[in-house]
């Protein structure tokens, strides 16, 4: 395995491709098929060409909304669905990274750069209640250890907290989590007491602390971290724990660690997409590596795996180079029950990877097949997200018709429209907002079957207070269009 760079001093191994690789070589020697050019759009630094939908089989169609070009290339993270109904991501920059808005029909707006000055690396944004964006930078800072940063619609970046290489807080951050208690949560992969990385909570306002350190025999180098049902912090180790292939951990009342399950590469090797919650209670996850070895004998080609909220693990796919390999973004489950996540590689020829569905059964269907040389993009970095609308939305580091990365949406039968609160739990009283499309006219909103007073904002938003007597379930907004239910239950905060 060749190790690659991913925070400064922080790497992991992935099999022996080029995935990061722009050179000459690897940008299209030929087009083929006729490719309609409907609209273009031009911001500092970048542009976008919006291309007609490719279709992958009867079943599902696949379009490219965005193609990257210029000096700020590789969408590098997931994309967040804003109040407004339009995407957020961000771009990996030679100098300095940046953030960009896009529509759901390809309209591009760069709204920020982080004055970095390193080649950084940015895992995501999300949205808080107040209508900013927030994130982190892996290599930010004095220290080059990461940032903390918050960004208005209006594109003023400011910096909550810089990490570093010293004391206890950990350097080189993860996504962040928008918990119940209204303050973000995050993971470092390095640095803390023991240099395995820390857990660490922070104010919308910046004030931080760190919430505990792994240690490598409870895990190391961890990605992300989820909010179960039950208020409890669940996350993976990419390293650590029994042979140092990761873990499955949870947080305690008492912020100490537990450990669920300790993977030992047959089971699985190396989970870096973290977890998602099923409305089964279970969580599903992804590993890198491991499983069936006959795949590959020095690694493996990972798994699919569930666990239950007590550590039972199942193995419900192992990995083969047909079907993709490497997969290392999350789960999402869909409005339809089933999972869909991305591989690296694998696929077939030329390997540079696919999307997938599979069932809480473990029946896996492969949906796409990337092929950079056809101009629809190469090598996932990062985890898909249902819109509203929908339809999957996505990213790849590579491929499109300038090699620098496209933005893409997959449409899936069986996929329907549904409705998303922000944040996803929180106490009886407080506002909250509801995301959605076509809001507009919603005659009602039900809290588990509890009536809410609410406001329309916009036919993307509305703002809805928790209603005294609502229990945890699924929100329901009536439209003229029909009734739309939230693929997430509102945890209602005792």
């Amino acid at each position: 395995m060749n190790p690659i760079t991913i925070y400064s001093s922080f790497s992991v191994s992935l099999p022996a491709e080029k995935p990061f690789d722009k050179s000459a070589s690897q940008l299209p020697s030929n087009r083929s098929g006729v490719r309609k050019l409907s609209g273009w759009k031009m911001g500092p630094a970048v542009f976008l060409i919006a291309l007609a939908v490719s279709v992958v089989s009867p079943a599902q169609t696949y379009s490219i909304l965005v193609n990257f070009t210029g000096s700020a290339t590789g969408p590098q993270s997931f994309l967040a669905q804003g109040l407004d109904g339009n995407l957020y991501g961000t771009l990996y920059n030679n100098a300095d990274p940046t953030l960009y808005r896009t529509t759901t029909s390809g309209d591009l707006t760069v709204l920020a750069t982080i004055e970095t000055g390193v080649n950084d690396y940015l895992p995501g944004l999300i949205q808080a209640p107040n209508g900013n964006l927030y994130g982190t930078t892996a290599l930010g800072g004095p220290d080059a250890a990461g940032t903390v940063f918050e960004v208005t619609q209006a594109g003023t970046v400011t910096t909550l907290h810089d990490f570093s290489t010293h004391g206890d807080g950990g350097s080189f951050p993860g996504s962040l989590l928008l918990a119940s208690d209204g303050n973000f949560y995050g993971i470092t992969a390095g640095g803390g007491t023991s240099g395995y990385g820390t857990i660490f909570e922070i104010t919308p306002a910046g004030q931080f602390r760190t919430v505990l350190t792994f240690n490598g025999a409870n895990g190391g180098a961890a990605n992300s971290l989820i909010q179960g049902l039950d208020g409890t912090f669940y996350g993976t180790t990419y390293l650590g724990g029994t042979g140092n292939f990761g873990t499955i951990f949870k947080v305690t009342p008492g912020s100490t660690i537990a450990t669920l399950h300790s993977f030992v590469n047959t089971d699985g090797a190396g989970p870096y997409g973290g977890l998602v919650q099923g409305t089964d209670g279970n969580f599903y996850g992804v590993t890198v590596y491991g499983g069936d070895l006959t795949c590959d004998a020095a690694t493996g080609c990972g798994t699919v795996f569930k666990v239950t909220p007590s550590g039972a693990l199942t193995n419900l796919h192992n990995f083969e180079i047909a079907d993709g390999s490497n997969p290392y973004t999350a789960l999402i489950q869909a409005t339809d029950g089933n999972f869909y996540c991305t591989t690296y590689f694998g696929g077939g020829i030329p390997k540079q990877g696919t999307v997938f569905q599979i069932t809480p059964a473990g029946a896996l269907t492969t949906l796409n097949v990337f092929n950079p040389n056809s101009e629809d993009g190469g090598n996932p970095t990062a985890a898909l997200v249902q819109d509203t609308n929908g339809s999957l939305y996505g990213t790849t580091q590579l491929g499109g018709d300038f090699n620098g990365g496209v933005v893409y949406v997959l449409s899936v039968p069986g996929l329907r429209p549904f409705v998303k609160t922000l944040p996803t739990s929180g106490n009886v009283g407080p506002m909250v907002d509801i995301l959605g499309s076509n809001l507009t006219g919603a005659t009602s909103v039900t809290f588990n079957g509890k009536s809410a007073s609410f406001k329309v904002v916009s036919a993307s938003e509305i703002t809805v207070t928790v209603p005294h007597g609502a229990t945890t379930g699924t929100v329901k907004v009536a439209t003229p269009k029909g009734l739309l239910l939230s693929n997430v239950a509102f945890r209602v905060v005792p």
